[in-house]
């Protein structure tokens, strides 16, 4: 189950997590810190889980339609159980849910484990686009904001664009020159092995066949519609528990909320588990920052509704890997070699 590299990328993600988690904790007052949770407007965090869910589901009826190219019919239940069991295990190895997702879904809907990562590399490429929108809107919104308190996150953010850019080209020419690619590429493998060659064949033949919705315009637009009501989910998630805390009215907005996304995906891109530590530094840093938010109002916002996500989609990811007993062990088996590539 273990290997030394997946050992040790687990250590590092934990260490970067508790450097993190000091900073977010440093100089904290307990008394207060804990009088705030004591405090809080349970129904609006309520009111965050049901955007999150509807964000899942979203997110779970976009990847189906990802997917309707390799296999028209589907159940939309194998998608969200795949997609809740990928956050489990983000929330114990960073970057690992994908690899679990998607050998959850080729397991339950007998879809190539190729074509299934595939898709996800997909999914992975349209959330840093949907990412880069939003920051846009926000800069455009308060620009002053962004170039005082965050000036790298547009270096950040025009480095990103450049390699979705190229990565967006790459499975382009994949698609376009599909056939003779694979026949030079199973040429030069079948010097050294013709076995190997058809057993590459085949799995670089699925794994192109998973970007094939590509050249489907007509669902083009229930993706990008539901890539907006993903984010938008994301948005009003942050933006209801604001009012869950004893903050000034003056200082929530929807502004604020779509700040605490950017910051936030910032947060999660950074590979800890499940964006410990991360998470609790940058959204405590820019609530106190920019909205001069207490320092123990700010940092039981980031707890609570880092940790109310955190247990929601872990529980529900676990439940489900339990539910369906799927091997994992050879989900871990693909993680190997994508470790080794």
């Amino acid at each position: 189950m273990f290997n030394l590299k997946r050992l040790s990328k687990f250590i590092l993600g934990i260490a970067i997590a508790v450097f993190f988690l000091y900073f977010a904790f440093k100089g904290i007052d307990w008394s207060v810190f804990l009088s705030v949770l004591l405090n809080v407007n349970y129904l609006y965090i309520f009111l965050m889980l049901f955007f999150l869910l509807f964000s899942h589901l979203f997110r779970a009826l976009r990847w189906r339609y990802l997917l309707k190219p390799v296999k028209l019919n589907t159940s939309f239940i194998h998608f969200f159980e795949a997609t809740m069991i990928g956050y489990f295990f983000n929330n114990i190895f960073p970057r690992a849910g994908e690899i679990f997702k998607a050998y959850s879904l080729s397991n339950d809907e007998k879809i190539s484990s190729a074509s299934s990562l595939a898709s996800v590399l997909l999914e992975r490429i349209l959330d840093i686009v949907f990412s880069l929108l939003f920051f846009g809107v926000a800069m455009l919104w308060n620009k002053k904001i962004f170039e005082r308190h965050y000036p790298w996150l547009g270096e950040v953010a025009l480095f990103s664009a450049l390699i979705v850019g190229i990565i967006f080209i790459l499975i382009l020419i994949l698609l376009i020159w599909q056939d003779k690619f694979i026949s030079l590429l199973g040429k030069f493998i079948g010097i050294f092995s013709l076995g190997l060659a058809v057993k590459f064949r085949n799995i670089l033949s699925s794994f192109i066949d998973g970007f094939e919705v590509i050249r489907y315009r007509s669902v083009y637009w229930r993706i990008v519609l539901l890539s907006f009501l993903i984010y938008l989910c994301y948005i009003f998630a942050a933006y209801v528990a604001l009012f869950a805390f004893e903050i000034e009215r003056a200082k929530i907005g929807l502004f604020t909320a779509l700040v605490i996304f950017v910051v936030s995906t910032v947060g999660f891109i950074i590979p800890t588990p499940g964006g410990v530590g991360s998470y609790h530094s940058l959204i405590t840093g820019a609530l106190v920052g920019l909205y001069s938010i207490k320092h123990e109002i700010a940092l039981g916002y980031a707890v609570l509704t880092h940790g109310v996500g955190y247990i929601f989609n872990g529980l529900l990811g676990f439940y489900f890997a339990m539910r369906k007993h799927v091997k994992f062990s050879s989900a871990l088996e693909l993680e190997d070699v994508k470790y080794d590539t």
